[in-house]
């Protein structure tokens, strides 16, 4: 069931990534975070469980998605800062 829940969610990520522009990633990761601070502000004791899941899948989901929308883009500012400032 997890490996599932994971391919879907990677999946999630590739389409969102690929597909839409950053307005739509940006708002998706804030959508995310807000839902994120709800549950972890409101949740009781059987609830918990259901809030670290939520998170561990925005979690995946979001990297995977922004990881796509850069490669995606063929951007190369990431590199550029790597080899600049940590690979002096």
């Amino acid at each position: 069931m997890a490996l599932v829940m994971d391919g879907f969610l990677i999946l999630v990520g590739f389409v969102l990534g690929y597909f839409f522009q950053v307005p739509v990633l940006l708002g998706f990761t804030i959508l995310c975070v807000i839902i994120v601070i709800y549950m972890a502000m409101t949740f009781r004791e059987m609830e918990t469980l259901i809030t670290l899941a939520f998170i561990s899948c925005a979690v995946i989901a979001n990297a995977v998605m922004w990881v796509t929308y850069y490669f995606s883009t063929e951007q190369s500012w990431l590199q550029t800062f790597i080899k600049t400032y940590i690979l002096r």
